[in-house]
C-alpha cells in the first residue's frame, strides 16, 4: 500500500498549506478521471471510485446535479478553519436536504393525480420543514461570519474591532425593528459593504423567523393546501408566502389561487442568495489567502442538485408544477 502526504498531491498549492487552514476535499476530477485520497491512521492512500455525495474539486460540474456555489468555493479555497467546520457542514447538509424536499414536492404532485390519495398533509409537512431549515441556515451563516471576523486584522489600529454576535437576529433586529445599515456598521464596527449585506436580508429573515417561531413554539400550522391539475396552490393572501410578493397575476387560477411552487422557490433562492452575497461582499473588503487548489472550483455533489438550477426560472415565470 502506497502512502501519500499532502505535498504529494499535485492539485494542492503546497505553499498555501498550513496547520491553520482546512482542506475541504481530497477528491479531484481531472481529464475525465477521478483522483481520490482518503485519510488513514498511517497516512493518505489513493483509492479508485467516485463520490456519491459531498464536495470535490473540478474545472466544471461533472453531472447536472453537481452545484457550484461561490459561498462554498470561497470558504473551501480561502477561509476554511476548524472553528467553522461544523456550521459549514451544517449548511452543506441543509442544502442537500432542501433539494431532496423540493424533489419530494414534485413527486407528491405526481402522486396527487391519483384522486384516491390525499397528499396535502404531506406537502404541508415539507413546507414546514423548508421554513425551519431556511431559518436555521441564517444562524449557521452567522456562526461562520462571527468566527471569520475573529481572524481579521484591521489595517487601521485606531479602530477597535468588536466581537460579532453569533445570532443573525441580534445583528439586524432590535425590539422587532430592523436596524438601518448605518447603525449596524457603527454598532459592530464592520465595513459598510457588510452592513449593507445584513440590512438587505433583514426583512426576509424577519419573515422566516416569525413564521418559524409560530410553527415551532406557538403550535401554528400552515393553512390548507389546494391540489389542482396544475400543481399545489394556496390563496394569494396566505402568509408568509404572500409577503414575498412574487406571484404573477396572469398565472393565478380563479378564486385567487396561486402556485405554491413560486414562493417556495423564492424562499430557497433568497436563503442561498444570502450565503452567496456574503461570500462576494466579504472578499471585497477583506484580503484572504490565495486559493488552496488553484484553477479549480469546489463543487457540491448531491442527488437532486438540479432542483436549485430551476429556482430562478420558477420565480421569474411564476411556474406551476406542470410547467
Amino acid at each position: 500500500m502506497n502512502l501519500f502526504k499532502l505535498t504529494d498531491i499535485p492539485y494542492l498549492d503546497h505553499k498555501e498549506l498550513s496547520s491553520k487552514r482546512g482542506i475541504p476535499s481530497l477528491t479531484f476530477y481531472d481529464e475525465e478521471t477521478w483522483h481520490i485520497w482518503v485519510q488513514t491512521p498511517d497516512g493518505l492512500i489513493k483509492i479508485d471510485g467516485y463520490p456519491a455525495e459531498g464536495t470535490y474539486f473540478s474545472k466544471n460540474p461533472v453531472t447536472e446535479n453537481d452545484v457550484y456555489l461561490e459561498f462554498f468555493n470561497f470558504l473551501g479555497q480561502k477561509a476554511l478553519r476548524k472553528e467553522i467546520l461544523k456550521p459549514v457542514h451544517g449548511i452543506q447538509d441543509d442544502i442537500m436536504n432542501i433539494c431532496a424536499s423540493l424533489k419530494k414536492i414534485s413527486l407528491l404532485y405526481q402522486l396527487s393525480k391519483d384522486k384516491s390519495l390525499d397528499v396535502s398533509r404531506m406537502v404541508i409537512t415539507e413546507l414546514e420543514y423548508l421554513i425551519n431549515v431556511c431559518r436555521s441556515i441564517f444562524d449557521l451563516l452567522q456562526e461562520i461570519i462571527s468566527e471569520l471576523w475573529e481572524t481579521v486584522t484591521l489595517n487601521n489600529p485606531n479602530i477597535k474591532k468588536k466581537k460579532l454576535n453569533d445570532k443573525f437576529r441580534k445583528m439586524v433586529i432590535e425590539n422587532e425593528e430592523i436596524l438601518k445599515p448605518s447603525i449596524i456598521q457603527e454598532r459592530f464596527s464592520i465595513p459598510e459593504i457588510l452592513a449593507n449585506f445584513y440590512h438587505d436580508y433583514a426583512e426576509f429573515f424577519q419573515i422566516l423567523r416569525k413564521y418559524r417561531d409560530n410553527l415551532v413554539h406557538h403550535g401554528s400550522s400552515l393553512e390548507f393546501i389546494f391540489t389542482t391539475e396544475r400543481g399545489f396552490a394556496v390563496r394569494d393572501s396566505v402568509k408568509p408566502f404572500s409577503l414575498f410578493k412574487v406571484w404573477n397575476e396572469k398565472h393565478k387560477l380563479p378564486n385567487s389561487l396561486a402556485s405554491l411552487r413560486v414562493p417556495v422557490a423564492y424562499m430557497v433562492f433568497k436563503t442561498l442568495s444570502a450565503c452567496e452575497h456574503f461570500a462576494t461582499s466579504i472578499q471585497k473588503c477583506i484580503v484572504f489567502p490565495n486559493e488552496i487548489v488553484p484553477n479549480y472550483k469546489l463543487l457540491l455533489r448531491m442527488s437532486h442538485g438540479n432542483e436549485l438550477m430551476k429556482l430562478k426560472k420558477i420565480i421569474d415565470d411564476s411556474l406551476w408544477l406542470d410547467e
